[in-house]
C-alpha cells in the first residue's frame, strides 16, 4: 500500500520591511510504502488514520521550519539595508540615479548568495528529519491498529520518503530596491570634502554582520543537538551491551536439554528480539541524528568561508584610512576574527571526521544486526568495544565552543567602526 501526500514549503511572507526579495515556493511530495493490502479493513485504517495525523502532525512542524527559515531571510534583510545605508558615499560618486540603482541592486544580489546557499542546504537536514517524523508516526499508528484489529503490523518494515521539488532562490526585486534608496536617500547630494574609505570597509562590516547572524542561527543547532548525540552514544553502549550478554546466555544455555526456573527467569528478561529491536532503533535514529548534524557543520563551514573572504576584503581597504589608531584597533580586531575562523575551520575538520567515522561505526552495526544467521556475542563484543572507543571522543565539543564565540569578534570589529568618524 502506497499513500501519497503533496504540499508546499513557502518562504515568500518573510515579513521584511521593503520586500527586497522574491523566495520561490517549494512542493513537498511525502510516500509511505507498507506491506499492508489497502483493501482490507486494517488497510482503511491506516489510510484514514495517516491522512489525519500526517497533516495535522506536518503542519505544526512545517510551520515552525518555514517561521525558522523567514526569520534568516528577514535577518539578512534588515542587515543588508543597515550596510546599504553606510554605501551612500560609494553610491554618490556615481552620476545618474539609475546608474545607482544598477550598483546597489548587483551589490544586494551578491549579498543574499549567502542566505540562499544556507537554506538551501538547511533543507537537507529537513529531509531526514521530516523521515524520522513519518517513521515515528508508523510506529504510532501501527501500535492503535494491532490494538483494535488484533495484527501485528507495527514489526513491519515501511518505506518513508520525501521529495523536495525544486531549488530555493532568493530574487531581488528592482523596484523594491528602487523605493528602498528613496526611503534610505541614497540619492542625496555627495557632502562637501573627500570621500574616505570607511564607507567601503563598513560596507564589507555589513555583510560579516549579516552571515555572522545567520550562521549563529546554525550553530545554535548543532550546539544544542551535540549534548543529545553524546547521551544517545552513551544510551547506545548500554543498550548494545545489553544485547551482547542476552546473546551470550543463550549460547551459553544451548545444548542443555533442561533449563532450571531461575534460569528460565534469566532467559526471559534477557529477550533477545526485544533487546535487538531497541538497537536497530537507536541506530536507525543516531543515523538521522548524526547526519543532521553533518550537514549544520557543512552549512556552518560555507559561511565561515564567506566570512574569511569578506574579512580579507575589509583589511585590504584600512591602508586608506586616516585615523592610523583607529586602523591598529580594527586591524588586530580583523587579526583576531581571521584567526577565530582559520581554527575553526581545523575544528570543523575534526569534528568532520568524527561524525564520518561515527555514521560508518553505525552503518556497520546496522548491517551486523540485519545478519542474524551471522549475529553472535563475539561480533557483537567488537561492536561494543568500537562504540566504547568512538563515545569518548569530544571532537565535535570544541567546535561548538568556538562557535558560541564567534559572534563576539564580528561585533568587535563593528564597535570599533562605529567609533569612527
Amino acid at each position: 500500500m502506497e499513500l501519497s501526500f503533496k504540499d508546499n514549503f513557502d518562504l515568500s511572507n518573510y515579513g521584511g520591511k521593503f520586500k527586497l526579495f522574491k523566495v520561490n515556493p517549494l512542493n513537498l511530495e511525502y510516500t509511505f510504502t507498507a506491506p499492508v493490502d489497502a483493501v482490507t479493513p486494517e488497510g482503511k485504517e491506516i489510510q484514514k488514520l495517516v491522512k489525519v495525523d500526517w497533516e495535522k502532525q506536518m503542519k505544526s512542524f512545517k510551520s515552525a521550519k518555514e517561521k525558522e527559515y523567514r526569520e534568516v531571510i528577514a535577518i539578512t534583510e534588515a542587515n543588508v539595508m543597515k550596510t546599504a545605508a553606510k554605501k551612500r558615499d560609494d553610491l554618490q560618486k556615481e552620476g545618474s540615479a539609475d546608474k545607482r540603482l544598477a550598483m546597489l541592486k548587483t551589490w544586494i544580489d551578491e549579498e543574499v548568495k549567502g542566505a540562499e546557499v544556507l537554506i538551501r542546504n538547511a533543507l537537507k537536514s529537513f529531509e531526514g528529519i521530516v523521515k524520522k517524523q513519518m517513521e515515528t508516526l508508523w510506529d504510532k499508528i501501527a501500535q492503535s491498529v494491532d490494538k483494535k484489529f488484533k495484527t501485528n503490523i507495527r514489526n513491519m518494515k515501511i518505506t518513508a520518503i520525501l521529495k523536495i521539488i525544486g531549488l530555493v532562490t532568493v530574487i531581488v526585486v528592482a523596484a523594491a530596491v528602487s523605493l528602498a534608496i528613496g526611503a534610505l536617500g541614497l540619492v542625496a547630494a555627495a557632502a562637501s570634502g573627500g570621500l574616505s574609505a570607511i564607507p567601503a570597509i563598513a560596507a564589507i562590516a555589513g555583510g560579516v554582520a549579516t552571515i555572522a547572524v545567520a550562521a549563529k542561527k546554525i550553530v545554535d543547532v548543532y550546539s544544542a543537538n551535540w549534548p543529545n548525540h553524546k547521551r544517545s552514544s552513551k544510551l547506545l553502549e548500554t543498550k548494545v551491551k545489553a544485547l551482547q550478554e542476552a546473546l551470550a546466555y543463550e549460547e551459553k544455555k544451548e545444548g542443555k536439554s533442561k533449563l532450571g526456573p531461575k534460569e528460565k527467569i534469566k532467559l526471559m528478561m534477557g529477550n533477545v528480539a526485544g533487546k535487538k529491536k531497541e538497537v536497530e532503533k537507536l541506530v536507525q535514529d543516531m543515523l538521522t541524528f548524526s547526519r543532521s548534524m553533518m550537514q549544520d557543520i557543512e552549512k556552518d563551514a560555507l559561511a565561515d568561508a564567506d566570512l574569511l573572504n569578506k574579512v580579507g576584503g575589509m583589511k585590504s581597504q584600512l591602508n586608506t584610512v586616516q585615523d592610523k589608531k583607529k586602523t591598529a584597533e580594527i586591524t588586530k580586531a580583523i587579526e583576531e576574527y581571521d584567526a577565530h575562523l582559520k581554527d575553526k575551520t581545523y575544528k570543523a575538520s575534526n569534528a568532520r571526521r568524527y561524525l564520518a567515522a561515527y555514521e560508518k561505526l553505525l552503518v556497520d552495526a546496522d548491517l551486523i544486526l540485519k545478519e542474524e544467521s551471522k549475529l553472535d556475542a563475539s561480533r557483537l563484543g567488537t561492536l561494543l568495544a568500537n562504540v566504547v572507543k568512538i563515545a569518548s571522543s569530544d571532537a565535535v565539543g570544541p567546535l561548538v565552543e568556538l562557535g558560541k564565540n564567534g559572534v563576539k569578534f564580528a561585533k568587535a570589529i563593528l564597535s570599533h567602526l562605529a567609533a569612527i568618524k
